[in-house]
């Protein structure tokens, strides 16, 4: 089924991070293995780090307007990929849902431009809005930035699908769009969204089923006069 027929469907909420964590678990048992021992190499050049196991808040679940924002990727989240000590899946998985839960959910983010750009949004949304917060990349990298773009675990579309979100922005640049493409199927595209702006600048992606848009890191957003006058 395509993902714009699935979140046409109800929302069910009552088992919705028992499902992430059932996807979360499945993705580590089939990656894990891999990341660790890529990481333990000689020869390696980069390093991932943990994966973006994120859940969400009671007041999502109950909200009426859903908002999923994603960003690039998280680097050196939680350290360097299984640097909780001695390697467990299960553990690993279930230590990554807290420290988002912490990060995220009860606000300990940092002060940068990201987040400022965030509480923003989130302080100029309509009522009863409530965010959820995950990256275009699903695993970065350790130590820099980016992400390791031939080992990119394709959870996006599940999570879109579990979460159900009514409404997307992608704050990552129109470098992550064959991303975007390869995780959320082929059956999506990019248009203009703004005559203000540029396909390249601001997009609106179709073909997902709600509105999706997708615009520039907000570091650029930042910099940029124009935006800061029109976005």
């Amino acid at each position: 089924m395509e993902l714009s027929q699935i979140l046409q469907h109800r929302f069910y909420s009552c088992t919705i991070n028992d499902k992430l964590i059932e996807l979360y678990e499945k993705t580590d048992f089939e990656f894990g293995p891999l990341f660790e021992e890529l990481n333990s190499r000689s020869d390696a050049t980069e390093y991932f780090t943990n994966p973006f196991y994120a859940v969400v808040s009671e007041a999502y679940i109950k909200a009426r307007n859903r908002i999923i924002i994603l960003g690039q990727e998280t680097n050196t989240w939680g350290g360097e990929f299984g640097d909780d000590g001695a390697y467990h899946r299960s553990n690993t998985v279930n230590n990554l849902c807290k420290l988002y839960d912490l990060y995220i959910n009860h606000r300990n983010q940092s002060s940068g431009q990201y987040w400022s750009y965030c509480h923003y949004l989130e302080e100029n949304a309509s009522n009863n809005s409530e965010f959820f917060y995950f990256n275009t990349a699903f695993v970065g990298k350790c130590g820099e930035t980016g992400y390791i773009d031939k080992l990119q675990p394709y959870v996006l579309f599940e999570v879109f699908k579990i979460v159900r979100p009514n409404l997307a922005i992608f704050l990552c640049g129109p470098n992550y769009d064959s991303l975007i493409k390869e995780n959320l199927r082929d059956s999506t595209y990019f248009t203009q969204a703004s005559d203000c702006f540029t396909t390249k600048q601001f997009a609106k992606i179709e073909g997902v089923g709600i509105p999706a848009y997708r615009c520039y890191h907000p570091g650029y957003l930042y910099r940029t006069t124009s935006f800061k006058r029109n976005f």
